[in-house]
């Protein structure tokens, strides 16, 4: 589960690591598969190789790295994450598209199972009791900016933007809050900027605009929130108000430096997903 949170994956994908596991070894190490059980042989004719928690064959890696717990899930959550969409097919069948077994319903018995696994061992999400993590931070080994879409998630009602897996799904749950009290979908003017669109919005914002290659919203953990016709909202706008009342339950928060009185640039819009502790 360490390994997810490693590649900045949310709680979703650790139940999918666990199930996977306990669908492919009974959450065992072992150091035979398919072939030695069963004579079970690929598409081609030849032998499975399958080995440890998730009997990953040969492709996956060395025997070494297939038989280390923390690798090889490691190796199981960068193909999760490569997989677009994931966060929304049902669970079995994107393990699945990992695993590529033949029963893409194999792993549905084991969901309840894992998610309790997962919930006992989870560190909790921040919400309005808990101390708030630091800002956005260098995550999953990438530069600012550079981080490939595959390792991103999209967010449901504005598809065209993407943030990291974890501040995306609990973006999901505070919009599903926002959407009863309002009536829309939160509406988003940003989320991920690549170093590209940074330097772009240096050109067009000047001094209001980070230098490339530091801007928070090249972790891909910052949005800014419009109103409803997508214009910047203000401090003293509906939206803003119920953002501070709520958006901490969900890891959510307009950092200091952006409120009245802070060191600047005032923007009301501009949140930050400051939510695992």
């Amino acid at each position: 589960m360490n390994a997810a949170t490693a590649l900045g994956l949310p709680e979703r994908a650790q139940v999918l690591g666990v199930m996977a596991a306990m669908g492919e070894s009974g959450l065992r190490n072992i150091t035979y598969g398919d072939w030695e059980t069963a004579g079970v042989t690929n598409p081609n004719g030849t032998r499975t190789t399958s080995i440890g928690l998730f009997q990953q064959q040969t492709s996956w890696g060395s025997t070494d790295e297939r038989l280390n717990p923390t690798k090889s899930a490691t190796l199981f959550y960068q193909r999760l994450a490569k997989l677009d969409g994931w966060e929304t097919l049902p669970a079995s069948q994107a393990i699945h598209r990992v695993q590529i077994n033949s029963d893409p319903n194999h792993y549905s018995k084991w969901e309840a199972a894992a998610e309790q696994v997962t919930a006992a061992l989870t560190v909790p999400c921040a919400g309005p009791d808990l101390e708030l993590a630091a800002g956005p931070r260098e995550w999953g080994g990438y530069e600012n900016g550079k981080i490939p879409t595959s390792a991103l998630a999209r967010v449901p009602w504005a598809p065209e933007m993407r943030l990291r897996a974890d501040a995306a799904r609990s973006l999901t749950k505070l919009n599903a809050a926002f959407r009863q009290t309002f009536g829309y979908d939160l509406p988003l003017n940003d989320g991920y900027r690549d170093y590209a669109g940074q330097v772009e919005a240096k050109r067009i914002y000047g001094a209001e605009a980070a230098t490339p290659g530091s801007s928070n919203h090249g972790w891909a953990i910052a949005i800014d929130a419009g109103t409803y016709t997508h214009m910047r909202i203000s401090f003293d706008s509906a939206t803003y108000s119920w953002l501070t009342t709520n958006g901490a339950r969900y890891g959510w928060v307009n950092p200091d430096w952006a409120k009245p009185g802070g060191t600047g640039p005032d923007e009301a819009w501009h949140w930050e997903y400051h939510g695992t502790v």
